[in-house]
């Protein structure tokens, strides 16, 4: 279970992951997928506590950082541009939501690839590519039973309906790609988001979360010992698909910009991460608070797109700073 307390994040009653790498002496680095909208380069990984917008760099960073023959980081996490939050619809981003084309998020994973197979680190390298949610697809597949967290959070404040957290949802799917790894084989083996924290807790020699990353099954036994350093340094290029609705014309796009923030929506929890970045930069009491006020004034769409922009140039010129 996670609190979110006012604009300080998400915290989680053991810490996050990267609370644990910390202590640890473990390096990490964040990327955030810039070539989309504005609105879409909120990093949802800066609504956990202690990680600020400015602390995750463009993904262009990583391209150079990685191919230098410099790059000291141990573990990388890399988010894709989710288009366009303030309109609903995704487009334009590399998330793959299902309102947006997946071409973008194509483009992304062959960069990602690409840049490390062909980068001094790609013999040192495991990629994990996965997906938050399935998307609303079918599963023939029912979820079976799992370990609940048993975190010691309390399950009540954010737990609409109940959920005792010993189920799991429908299955989503996991590229595992190293050359460590045997290429085109499907693992029946049972897996789930923190299989990736108990992986980086086996490797780093971490502690566990949770009940759950404890039980959770690691990608050890997908390695071996033997790497394939023949691999594709290059794939091919994602087709280009058709637009996926028609553009809208300037009287339906007021009107869309027109129509209040959905309530629950993804769009409220983007919004709630540009708050979190306001009021981190604002120096004083008063700045923190008229950043309030500003973010419960925004009633609309259009209210919320200016908004997320008017944060985003804070955050850029920020993040310029700190490069400096």
């Amino acid at each position: 279970m996670t609190e979110w307390e006012t604009v300080d994040g998400f915290k989680y009653p053991n810490g996050s992951i990267f609370d644990r790498m910390n202590s640890s002496g473990i390096t990490w680095r964040l990327f955030h997928d810039m070539c989309g909208p504005i609105e879409g380069s909120l990093s949802q990984v800066s609504a956990i506590h202690n990680i600020q917008l400015w602390d995750v760099h463009e993904f262009e960073t990583f391209e150079k950082e990685v191919q230098s023959g410099s790059y000291q980081y141990q573990y990388t996490f890399i988010e894709p541009n989710y288009g366009d939050t303030a309109d609903g619809s995704y487009e334009g981003g590399s998330s793959q939501h299902p309102m947006d084309n997946v071409g973008g998020g194509e483009s992304l994973i062959s960069k990602v690839y690409e840049t490390i197979r062909n980068s001094p680190i790609w013999h040192l390298s495991m990629l994990v590519v996965t997906y938050d949610e399935h998307g609303g697809f079918y599963d023939h597949v029912g979820p079976t039973d799992v370990t609940a967290p048993n975190d010691g959070g309390d399950h009540s404040k954010y737990n609409k309906y109940g959920f005792n957290f010993t189920k799991y949802g429908v299955r989503v799917p996991a590229l595992i790609i190293s050359p460590y790894t045997t290429g085109g084989v499907v693992d029946s083996t049972t897996y789930d988001h923190t299989s990736v924290l108990a992986t980086l807790e086996f490797l780093f020699g971490l502690d566990p979360l949770t009940d759950r990353d404890k039980k959770a099954n690691t990608f050890e036994h997908l390695i071996s010992a033997t790497p394939n350093l023949n691999t594709s340094t290059r794939l091919p290029r994602p087709a280009v698909p058709a637009a996926r609705r028609p553009t809208l014309t300037p009287q339906q796009r007021a009107a869309r910009e027109a129509e209040p923030v959905p309530d629950g929506s993804t769009l409220s929890g983007f919004l709630g991460l540009a708050l979190k970045a306001d009021s981190k930069l604002s120096r004083t009491k008063e700045e923190r608070m008229a950043a309030v006020a500003k973010f419960k004034s925004i009633r609309t769409r259009g209210e919320a797109r200016y908004y997320l922009r008017e944060v985003m140039a804070r955050v850029r010129a920020e993040r310029a700073r700190r490069q400096r």
